[in-house]
């Protein structure tokens, strides 16, 4: 005579139906009763899937409201990261590019910086958006973009 079949585990149907979600493997169906053998020989089968890969932002200046993104691949180039300008100084005015955790990600191609916007920030911020640097050159300064800069920048 043979033991009945224990049924899965409460660990092992978190853990499967986080892997189904987490692969977006909507195809596979779990069972109303599960077994312990049939839950491991699921689990083992999810995880031989591949992970999905997130679209990979193209690096390049973004913008989410007021703040300013610098997008750029990562050394390996496998991926991108975002870095957010940070402007400090009311009377002599600094900044400087301050990791992003996770703008890479939330950013899009609708939120890409065009050289009007640079240039609306550029006299929010008071220095060029994309370079950094306080506006010193008249022009500069009125136009809210450091000449060189706007070649780096989407026309509107």
């Amino acid at each position: 005579m043979t033991a009945p079949a224990k049924p899965a585990s409460r660990k092992q149907l978190h853990y499967l139906i986080g892997l189904v979600d987490e692969r977006q493997l909507a195809d596979l169906q779990i069972p109303e009763t599960l077994t312990m053998e049939a839950a491991r020989e699921l689990i083992g089968y999810a995880l031989t899937q591949p992970k999905p890969v997130p679209p990979t932002l193209a690096p390049g200046f973004y913008r989410d409201g007021e703040e300013v993104y610098r997008v750029r691949w990562n050394k390996d180039r496998t991926g991108t990261y975002a870095a957010r300008l940070a402007v400090s100084g009311a009377a002599y005015r600094t900044a400087t590019w301050e990791y992003a955790p996770g703008w890479a990600a939330k950013l899009g191609p609708d939120d890409l910086l065009t050289v009007a916007e640079a240039a609306r920030l550029g006299h929010h911020h008071g220095v060029c958006v994309v370079c950094r640097k306080r506006f010193t050159d008249p022009f500069a300064t009125k136009a809210g973009l450091d000449a060189h800069c706007r070649a780096k920048l989407k026309e509107d």
